[in-house]
């Protein structure tokens, strides 16, 4: 089957979204025809305005429809997720500078810039529709070169992130202490304040019952002091009401005596 090499140029994106959680996302690009994928570098922690100015050559089979170029975040701990991407189709492509809308999810998020790059090239109508967009085949390869550069610099990025991590826990483990340490204290504040509580608890109740008791010896003292004034009332009473009928008998005495005397 009829085989072409077309060069593109990665030149740079813009307004792109940062989808990383820890710093900012380190953009790729992979470039696929078919079955087969090329990668530039990684942009590291350019996020939404990666510049790449790199070429790369991919072969195009005569059945081949589109070009899909993807816009990869390189992720250390996890899949690396696609911040978007640009479909072309192969009969739409032109020499030249060109800017393609990145779509992700869907819709519209920055703007990739690139450049195809090749020779006229007459080939007996077998590329028609390909006319005049490919190089000839001596040009370079860089997959398997940047595939290993890649590589290299994940393992890279993936040690850094690790030793981020590290740290991270670190400090969460610090933290940590620090508010097992502000808890004991707030404890040892609560308790305090507790006894304090019982303390002025317990002093209420002893002078409650202080209190009672001392009502309960007035009670008996009055009582006491009623009953003796009623002792005195009652004597008091008894000795009037004699001496009252000895005045009594002592008039009548005294008439019995005068009826006599007439």
């Amino acid at each position: 089957m009829a085989t072409e090499n077309l060069t593109v140029e990665l030149c740079s994106a813009s307004g792109l979204e940062d989808t990383e959680y820890i710093g900012k996302s380190d953009p790729y690009v992979v470039l696929s025809v078919g079955k087969t994928e090329r990668k530039t570098k990684v942009a590291e922690d350019q996020a939404a305005a990666p510049k790449w100015n790199e070429k790369l050559t991919i072969p195009v089979l005569q059945t081949d429809t589109e070009i899909l170029i993807r816009i990869l975040n390189d992720n250390t701990m996890a899949k690396d997720d696609e911040i978007g991407r640009v479909v072309i189709p192969v009969s739409e492509v032109r020499f030249g500078s060109h800017a393609y809308p990145v779509l992700r999810k869907g819709k519209p998020h920055g703007e990739l810039k690139l450049n195809f790059e090749g020779e006229v090239h007459e080939s007996k109508g077998l590329f028609d529709k390909f006319k005049g967009l490919f190089v000839g085949e001596k040009a370079e390869h860089h997959g398997d070169g940047h595939d290993k550069e890649h590589k290299e610099h994940h393992d890279e990025k993936k040690e850094k992130a690790e030793d981020k991590v590290e740290e991270l826990k670190e400090k969460a483990e610090e933290k940590k202490e620090e508010a097992e340490e502000k808890k004991e204290e707030k404890d040892h504040e609560d308790k305090g304040l507790i006894d304090k509580v019982k303390e002025k608890i317990e002093d209420f109740k002893e002078k409650k019952d202080d209190d009672g008791e001392k009502s309960e010896e007035k009670k008996e003292d009055k009582d006491d002091e009623d009953e003796e004034k009623k002792e005195k009332k009652s004597k008091k009473g008894k000795k009037s009401k004699k001496s009252d009928e000895e005045g009594s008998s002592s008039d009548s005495g005294s008439d019995s005596e005068s009826d006599k005397e007439d």
